[in-house]
């Protein structure tokens, strides 16, 4: 038990680890830290929302999508950071990114569906009515 605690313990070092390195502008320090941070705890929703946000920033649209797919899958409270919307949205722009509208529309549908008076409902309307424009 004791063990399983420390690990914890040290992916959230990991985690601020990252966030400061990212604060400071070291994008490759960030994930680095934060990477770790996940082999340590897979399921930490808020290291892999972290991840994602770098990624995205970075234009690794695959590695994103894959993450974004992972926290589909987690259970979302306040501490993650983001809701199912704001996970649809970010899918939804990764396949934009990726020229792949229709997917792109799907993800922004779905999101909509979850959220339809959420914080991400705005952005969710605006990227739907831009791509059928």
């Amino acid at each position: 038990m004791k063990a399983k605690k420390r690990g914890k313990e040290l992916a959230r070092l990991h985690m601020r680890l990252g966030e400061i390195a990212e604060k400071q502008g070291d994008a490759t320090a960030a994930l680095a830290a934060l990477s770790e941070a996940q082999r340590i705890d897979g399921g930490h929703a808020p290291t892999l929302v972290a991840i994602g946000r770098l990624q995205r920033a970075r234009g690794e649209w695959e590695a994103a999508r894959k993450v974004y797919r992972n926290l589909l899958m987690q259970s979302l409270d306040a501490e993650a950071g983001i809701t199912k919307g704001g996970i649809y949205l970010a899918l939804g722009d990764i396949h934009e990114k990726l020229n792949e509208g229709p997917k792109a529309i799907q993800n922004y549908e779905r999101g909509l569906e979850l959220e339809p008076s959420g914080p991400t409902q705005e952005a969710l309307r605006a990227a739907i009515a831009r791509l059928r424009a």
